[in-house]
């Protein structure tokens, strides 16, 4: 039975009210919870298409959206960047962001429906906060999107700008150092958002995770530059640590548009939505509006651990190759530097070590 998204409120510490929400998409006697943490701004989450779209990743888990300080699930503000409330200048920063999930998530651990399965799901700067969240609590998955987490944001932001900006910045970051409380507003966030975020680096937190760990990564990603990505992939590597799957996509951007201006961005969700399904272990149910997958006659890979490893195929003449829910045999060896799911556009040569011949329909790596 499908039921309708419920709003809630929790209080914070200072008295002021934590609205968020919960999307049981289909009532069972026990089900997961999937956190979806969105981007920048202050729209509303009952008004973001985006996390409308991410909702479908796990249909039978249970929805929940936290919104940030000053903002309600219905607000569509004209400019949802530059034209935000003085109480979400004032107030929200990546950290409390990362308060309010906690406190919800308490509120929910006696909830008698809930098998403790977590899966953590953050876009953009929703990326930067389940980086945060997700040593405090006990995810079974993370998903980062085109969040680029490997270093500081003071790092990271210079990559991402011109030049002639980035020359800039560092004059800038001494006046939000010397005024981390301020509300004055630069880069579509205030000072103290900025003072908040801008000497914070993912990596440890990442790396104390035990969960599988998703990165989505687009090649020419303007926001979350791909070069802080691969960082991250090797800090992981040089760490030992296996639990990290790292997928970039050739010549997609932030949005996962292509050079042309065509989005992937369903074809992607759908690969993440079989990723997970894979971890969680529940019955996966495609959604029918979504873009159809490949028929079986076409080549089926087996991938199971995609992270510091290499992936060896030739560029197939179909348009895209088809991820099976549960994977059963590893992929071969050597470090990845990219993962080619779609012929990008502009097509790099392998590995002169990956020699393999052409793949025949259902082979797997």
């Amino acid at each position: 039975m499908s039921v309708a998204t419920v709003e809630r409120r929790a209080r914070r510490a200072d008295g002021s009210v934590i609205h968020w929400s919960i999307d049981r998409q289909h009532v069972a006697p026990r089900q997961g919870i999937l956190v979806l943490a969105q981007g920048s701004g202050c729209l509303g989450t009952g008004t973001n298409p985006n996390l409308k779209r991410a909702k479908r990743l796990l249909p039978e888990f249970a929805v929940v959206m936290v919104e940030k300080y000053g903002v309600r699930p219905s607000d569509v503000p004209k400019d949802p960047f530059g034209g935000c409330s003085r109480t979400f200048y004032k107030h929200n920063t990546v950290s409390r962001r990362v308060e309010d999930l906690q406190r919800v998530l308490a509120e929910l651990e006696a909830a008698p429906w809930w098998d403790q399965r977590l899966v953590l799901f953050g876009g953009s700067e929703g990326g930067a906060v389940v980086s945060m969240l997700a040593p405090r609590v006990t995810p079974t998955a993370v998903v980062i999107f085109s969040t680029a987490p490997g270093r500081s944001f003071r790092e990271t932001f210079k990559l991402a700008v011109p030049p002639a900006v980035a020359a800039q910045a560092d004059s800038e970051f001494a006046k939000i150092s010397a005024n981390p409380l301020s509300s004055k507003v630069w880069g579509g966030n205030s000072y103290r958002w900025w003072a908040d975020i801008l000497d914070y680096d993912g990596t440890a937190d990442l790396l104390s995770v035990h969960a599988p760990i998703l990165v989505v990564q687009g090649e020419r990603d303007g926001s979350a530059p791909v070069q802080v990505a691969r960082m991250l992939r090797d800090d992981f590597q040089r760490a030992g640590h296996s639990n990290l799957t790292y997928w970039e996509f050739a010549d997609y951007d932030h949005q996962m548009h292509d050079a042309a201006g065509l989005s992937h961005l369903d074809e992607v969700m759908q690969r993440i939505s079989a990723w997970l399904v894979g971890i969680v272990g529940t019955a996966h149910k495609v959604d029918e509006s979504a873009p159809a997958t490949l028929p079986p006659s076409l080549p089926r890979l087996s991938l199971q651990r995609l992270s510091l490893q290499r992936l060896c195929v030739p560029l197939l003449s179909q348009p895209r190759l088809w991820l099976p829910p549960r994977p059963a045999v590893p992929v071969a060896s050597r470090a990845v530097s990219r993962l080619h799911f779609l012929p990008p556009v502009r097509v790099l040569p392998p590995s002169p070590a990956c020699a393999v011949t052409p793949l025949r329909a259902g082979a797997r790596v």
